[in-house]
């Protein structure tokens, strides 16, 4: 799945300061989220963050898991309610 997210939060993320993404918890995001979220026991997954739209755009391949609860919103979370969480562990660049 490729996430778009802004400048500012992929760099971050680049950097290694911000180790979670967010998205909110709306039926767009339950039908594509949800059934990676039992994976959280132990198995992972890749999905792609990109850095605005197009497929130009620098991108990242992160890997992690999927949950649901409170995020920083130092990191751009909402501070009052849960939104599903990806956890990264590693990442690697494919387009600069």
């Amino acid at each position: 799945m490729i996430l778009p997210i802004r400048s500012k939060w992929y760099d971050m993320i680049r950097a290694g300061i911000k180790t979670e993404e967010y998205r909110a918890i709306k039926p767009y995001w339950q039908k594509r989220i949800e059934p990676l979220i039992p994976y959280a026991g132990g198995k992972y997954v890749f999905e792609y963050l990109r850095n605005g739209y197009g497929k130009d755009k620098p991108t990242l391949r992160v890997y992690g898991f999927w949950d649901v609860g409170f995020g920083a919103p130092e990191w751009g979370a909402p501070a009052d309610e849960e939104v599903f969480r990806f956890h990264i562990i590693g990442m690697k660049e494919i387009r600069p």
